[in-house]
């Protein structure tokens, strides 16, 4: 199901409140009306002789930066953190900013607080331990997501349910784009339902690694060929997964389309 969208003319943002997004939003809540353009002038910077424009306490980006480093604050040269083997650059006076964020809270730019083993579900409210909940990459917190599996599960099936032609649809066009995620997900998951060793290598790794060159007759594939040209390029299990064959780097070659296929599950 698609979220409705901002009511301003060739605005694609989606909706937040009174039928507009959030920045037309703002607009209309501050002017009377979400298409005018809100820009503050700036001054001068107020140290005498310099007419750049103020960026903060009156002050141009420069005699800013300077105001900082008198009074302990920012500095913009690239010092290293004074904190031993950290190699980030200074943010602070004396420390990157992950060191001064600690300092600041604790008391202590090293101090770590250690991990919790559990955590509260806020689907069904259950403690449970970290291993329950889908990973969360590159964002902060406990490196997990806030539902457990079951729950995101859940959640997942019941958007699909409610939508079921958006779902699909969604799901054809991310496939479309995402080829080689896609087939990572598709290698891992057909050796798992096998019980096969499965690991998370991509088409592209091997293509690159076997040169573009068909292990099964030696000859190049094209680059630009797709599926379903008989010559598109593959990937081969060389003992399939059907013969207790492996989703490994070792077991897995480049072949061309109508070869791939004519073998079947042959070991060869």
């Amino acid at each position: 199901m698609s979220k409705p969208t901002c009511s301003v003319a060739e605005c694609e943002r989606k909706h937040a409140s009174k039928g507009f997004c959030d920045k037309h939003y703002r607009r209309w809540k501050k002017a009377g009306d979400p298409t005018v353009t809100l820009r503050t002038p700036r001054g001068a910077c107020s140290i005498e002789g310099c007419d750049q424009a103020h960026n903060a306490r009156g002050y141009c980006p420069a005699h800013y930066q300077a105001w900082l480093r008198a009074n302990g604050g920012r500095v913009s040269e690239a010092e290293k953190c004074s904190v031993d083997k950290c190699l980030k650059d200074r943010t602070h006076a004396e420390f990157c900013r992950g060191h001064n964020y600690r300092f600041k809270k604790y008391g202590d730019p090293e101090y770590a607080p250690e991990t919790p083993e559990a955590k509260v579900c806020t689907g069904c409210t259950k403690e449970l331990s970290l291993d329950k909940f889908p990973k969360r990459k590159g964002r902060g917190g406990m490196g997990v997501m806030s539902r457990c599996r079951d729950c995101s599960r859940a959640a997942n099936l019941a958007r699909m349910q409610a939508d079921r032609e958006a779902w699909n649809s969604y799901s054809r066009k991310w496939a479309a784009e995402n080829r080689d995620k896609r087939s990572v997900q598709e290698g891992r998951r057909r050796a798992k339902l096998r019980g096969a060793l499965a690991e998370s290598v991509s088409r592209l790794e091997i293509f690159e690694r076997d040169g573009w060159i068909c292990q099964m007759c030696f000859q190049p594939v094209d680059k630009d060929l797709k599926y379903p040209h008989p010559m598109s390029a593959t990937w081969d299990h060389i003992v399939p997964l059907a013969r207790g064959g492996s989703h490994t780097r070792d077991n897995l070659r480049l072949a061309h389309w109508h070869e791939n296929q004519a073998k079947g599950a042959k070991v060869a």
